[in-house]
């Protein structure tokens, strides 16, 4: 590739002043002049890469650490790359209902950064804003958070499990109300609605659930999946077969529906041996983003 203002030097030719102002074209502007272009120092002053910030529990938020994709990003003119999960420091948001931002941090002699977060959007020298979050002046908003072009919140995801046992009358749909929280990467699951994942940041989800049971070879069994506690979106009844002793026969149903913020996937079983019949392991519900 040849640029517009390159020159070339023949054998034994001195080397001109003009050689060295062209070559310093060709590498910051690609060879066009400087009416037309800005530097490839300036293109690159705001670059940002694999930036991703999730929620964490007690009113924090993390940039996590992916050694495949570290976060990288540009920081006065310094390049800097995550080489571990950055957190936000405890107890860093206080005082009245704001809008807070979130700034990652260069501290000279070191090649990765940390984060503060201040009411003030300013940058001061060494900082680079990445998020904004509102405060309500007792815990933090999450699904206000706002990344700034360039970077994107966590993977939105959230799987609950029904550890112990639920009793499930007869021939009567019953939402299943989970007792852990395995995963949440979007504070999606509330022990007060014990019985709900509700959306954050609408998307395309892929929703699964699974209905174990106690050992019992009498009629049907049945799971489905509800949206906003009316709408069926999966479902499935079959009749049940001998297992063995410690066993337990289960269904699974799995949907993949857009949804917006504030939708909410219930998890319902039913069973018609005549009698109640505990739910078993694994009776989970797991909702992941897609595309969101």
């Amino acid at each position: 590739m040849t640029y517009p203002l390159s020159t070339d030097v023949t054998d034994g030719q001195p080397t001109s002043y003009l050689h060295y102002n062209n070559l310093r074209a060709d590498a910051t502007r690609f060879g066009q002049a400087a009416a037309d272009v800005v530097t490839l120092g300036a293109g690159l002053a705001r670059y940002v890469d694999n930036l991703v910030i999730e929620p964490l529990a007690t009113n924090r938020v993390r940039v996590p650490y992916n050694s495949l994709k570290p976060c990288t990003l540009m920081i006065d003119g310094y390049l800097c790359q995550a080489a571990a999960a950055v957190d936000l420091a405890s107890s860093t948001f206080s005082g009245v209902a704001a809008t807070w931002y979130i700034f990652a941090n260069r501290t000279a002699s070191s090649t990765t950064f940390t984060l503060s977060a201040n009411t003030s959007l300013t940058e001061a020298a060494g900082q680079r804003r990445i998020a904004a979050i509102v405060w309500d002046g007792a815990n933090l908003d999450y699904e206000s958070l706002f990344v700034y072009p360039g970077g994107r919140p966590s993977v939105y995801y959230a799987q609950v499990t029904r550890t112990a046992a639920q009793s499930i009358g007869n021939a009567a749909w019953t939402a299943i109300s989970f007792d852990t929280e395995d995963v949440d990467t979007d504070l999606m699951y509330a022990a007060g609605t014990p019985t709900r994942i509700t959306i954050v940041h609408p998307g395309l989800y892929i929703i699964t659930g699974t209905v174990a049971w106690a050992n019992n070879t009498t009629n049907s069994r049945g799971a489905r999946l509800y949206l906003n506690g009316a709408t069926i979106i999966a479902g499935m009844t079959n009749g049940t077969a001998a297992v063995a002793a410690g066993d337990h026969d289960a269904q699974t149903v799995t949907a993949i529906r857009y949804l917006n913020a504030g939708d909410y996937i219930t998890l319902h079983a039913y069973q018609n041996t005549g009698g109640a019949l505990n739910t078993g392991a694994p009776t989970t519900l797991t909702v992941a983003a897609l595309s969101a």
